[in-house]
């Protein structure tokens, strides 16, 4: 189940934007909010309004696109771009976009969060949330984030349980979690199973 999610320079949308699903304990007791396995309560029906053009569907874009970066962005050709376009009016087009969602699978709660241009993928990262009485914590997952300097990327995998060859196989143009489920990596698998069966009218 989605919790919420956001996006930054992104089509119309320049400063962060965030769409939030999670409800406290006042929202009424009917079949327009339901609980996850994880605990959390959330909206079913979230409405969006405003007049024509004034970018009600951008901001439903970020979803197939976290969908096709998690599943699908191994199969792009590897010297191809990506399909993201950053804020209309956005002149530097090395300023990223960043997107980001929070979901669960079952009772756990994941936090997936990219940084991506035209070109390549500049950083990503998975964390998984646990709760207690005292607090939230998260642990990171996984964490891939492009040096400059070096030219070359910084990774940190090992809550991942990185499949054999798997740095062999990264390239800047598709995400760490598309390319382990290649190798029929569990977590991965799990979790592109999950995003496969979320779907959206926009392309």
């Amino acid at each position: 189940m989605i919790h919420s999610f956001k996006c930054k320079n992104f089509y119309s949308f320049k400063d962060e934007a965030t769409v939030d699903f999670i409800v406290d304990k006042n929202a009424p007791n009917n079949n327009s909010y339901a609980v996850s396995k994880s605990g959390t309560r959330v909206s079913l029906i979230e409405a969006v309004i405003g007049p024509n053009a004034s970018g009600k569907t951008n901001l439903l874009k970020p979803l197939p696109i976290l969908k096709w970066l998690i599943v699908d962005s191994w199969n792009l050709n590897p010297t191809a771009g990506l399909p993201v376009k950053s804020f209309i009016a956005q002149t530097s087009k090395t300023t990223p976009t960043e997107l980001s969602v929070v979901f669960d699978i079952d009772n756990i709660t994941y936090e997936y969060e990219v940084k991506l241009t035209e070109i390549q993928i500049l950083y990503e990262r998975l964390t998984k949330r646990s709760k207690s009485k005292q607090r939230v914590t998260q642990k990171t997952l996984l964490l891939r984030e492009f040096d400059e300097k070096t030219n070359n990327y910084k990774v940190d995998f090992k809550g991942f349980g990185a499949p054999a060859g798997f740095s062999k196989l990264l390239r800047n143009n598709a995400t760490a979690i598309s390319t382990a489920l290649r190798l029929n990596h569990p977590l991965s698998s799990r979790i592109a199973e999950y995003w496969q069966n979320v779907d959206s009218n926009v392309s």
